[in-house]
């Protein structure tokens, strides 16, 4: 059974645009500033208070590391941004198709920290992954093995700062 799932059509190119500029344009960075550009609310934009129900996206914990995944549909998505501010490390996975970035799910994905102690490890259940680690030097190793070989990226996080990380895959041509 395959893992990966791609979001198709406008919704998610606008999802895209709204969540992860590098994703929506084509690029690679791991380092992706938050979103510039104007992009049209959902029809139903939660208020500031908003919090999501808690079977529409569960808290998981790995130790005292807390974490969530999701971002497949509309309500997810919505879910996932209403609690980015939340977690100091968000991580977006995709494919990338000639000029096309789809989003895609199912990827293994483990954290050690600088002593080389795993923190965590989780299959994906969308394209993106929150994780509340403190501040620290890491290393993010992610496994699509459908998509192609795997990726590392070592990364610092700094106190009081939040940091937004990219992987994609290409497209076998």
């Amino acid at each position: 059974m395959s893992h990966r799932r791609h979001a198709p059509g406008l919704a998610a190119l606008l999802l895209a645009a709204s969540l992860s500029p590098a994703l929506a344009q084509g690029g690679d960075d791991c380092n992706v500033a938050p979103p510039a550009i104007a992009v049209p609310p959902p029809a139903a934009t939660p208020g500031k208070d908003w919090t999501p129900p808690s079977t529409l996206l569960p808290v998981q914990q790995a130790g005292t590391l807390r974490y969530i995944t999701g971002g497949i549909g509309e309500d997810s998505a919505v879910a996932l941004r209403a609690l980015r501010g939340e977690y100091p490390v968000a991580i977006t996975f995709g494919l990338r198709d000639g000029g096309r970035n789809q989003f895609t799910a199912g990827v293994t994905v483990a954290i050690d920290d600088a002593a080389d102690r795993h923190l965590l490890s989780v299959i994906t259940e969308g394209p993106y992954l929150y994780v509340d680690l403190p501040p620290g030097d890491y290393l993010l190793k992610a496994a699509a093995p459908s998509l192609g070989p795997a990726q590392q990226r070592r990364f610092q996080l700094r106190p009081g700062r939040h940091i937004d990380l990219l992987l994609l895959w290409e497209a076998p041509r």
